[in-house]
């Protein structure tokens, strides 16, 4: 004959009333066959474990068939039934967490169950303070990696504006970071081929036996690219520091700074030179206008030459820009 029995659905988010076919197991204990077993063989097979208080069958779980043939198991379960009212009590002093099932049979058992909801609550609370904080833990942990991996990328920045080798797995990230765009075929020949390199080109690659020798145009061109990019920022924040603003960097045409920054081509260095001498007197001719807010002509006499105390402010602001723009 079927029981009602208090479970969970399959989901076992729900408490629901299914009618099962109990078989004895020990007092007040009881099984219901739940599934065969997937492997194993017949012994392994599933079944439901009910405990039977004051006319009010419930499930505690499942278990194999195995499990309920032994006499110890079975004992253990009659003794779990036996004190399982005061057990679930013995939680709420806890304030551990009272699942549903629990409370619908104090419900149906016509016990007070506000306690169980009220421990149900401060432990759910209590989860979602420890969720909260591992979430805080985790989220410091990954901007400390975040800031020891830029760190280590600007290390690696630094090491290519220095003339030294860095490994292509770390120029493409550096690239990435920094908004450069690189073809993706290019790309692939950094991570296929390139281990080492430099600003100078020099690459250090690898190839498959028989196969010839990869072509490293693309890669080069990235490189160069790139460094002239890096190049431009670290002139700006010197010109920046020696007084002169980014806006009157930004106003010195591309071709003057493709002389002034060499990249993949050679450059004479009397132009270079040249073009430094002329970019230099210009940055420091707008500074001195844009600091003092007057015309050039007024630092200036007759002859174009400037006024005291200009001349002497002119000297020491060309000098350092020259120095700004040639250091590279």
């Amino acid at each position: 004959m079927k029981t009602k029995v208090i479970k969970y659905d399959k989901s076992g988010n729900k408490v629901i009333n299914a009618f099962l076919e109990l078989e004895p197991v020990a007092e007040n204990v009881f099984k219901a066959f739940y599934q065969p077993a997937e492997y194993g063989g017949p012994s392994q097979d599933l079944f439901t474990v009910v405990f039977h208080i004051n006319d009010i069958y419930f499930s505690i779980g499942n278990t194999s068939r195995v499990s309920l043939e032994r006499d110890e198991n079975c004992k253990r379960l009659a003794e779990r039934c036996r004190t399982w009212i005061q057990d679930v009590m013995e939680s709420v002093g806890h304030h551990d967490y009272i699942r549903l099932l629990e409370i619908r049979v104090f419900e149906m058992l016509g016990m007070d169950t506000s306690p169980l909801w009220q421990s149900r609550e401060i432990a759910e609370n209590r989860r979602k303070e420890e969720d909260q904080l591992r979430e805080e833990k985790a989220k410091e942990e990954r901007i400390r990696r975040e800031k020891e991996h830029d760190e280590m990328l600007d290390e690696q920045k630094r090491r290519f504006l220095d003339g030294k080798e860095i490994m292509s797995e770390y120029f493409l990230e550096l690239a990435k970071r920094d908004g450069f765009d690189i073809h993706i075929r290019t790309k692939g020949t950094f991570k296929k081929s390139v281990r080492m390199f430099d600003r100078k080109g020099t690459i250090h690659y690898v190839k498959a036996k028989g196969q010839r020798n990869p072509d490293f145009t693309g890669c080069r061109n990235a490189i160069n690219g790139y460094l002239k990019i890096l190049l431009d920022k670290r002139i700006e924040q010197r010109l920046m520091e020696c007084g002169v603003s980014s806006e009157l960097w930004v106003q010195i045409s591309d071709t003057r700074k493709e002389i002034i920054i060499p990249t993949g081509s050679y450059i004479k260095p009397s132009e270079r030179s040249s073009i430094i001498n002329e970019v230099a007197c210009k940055l420091a001719d707008l500074t001195l206008v844009k600091k003092h807010g007057i015309p050039l002509e007024d630092m200036c006499n007759e002859n174009g030459e400037f006024i005291e105390p200009y001349q002497d402010e002119f000297n020491s602001l060309y000098d350092r820009i020259e120095n700004a723009l040639t250091d590279n």
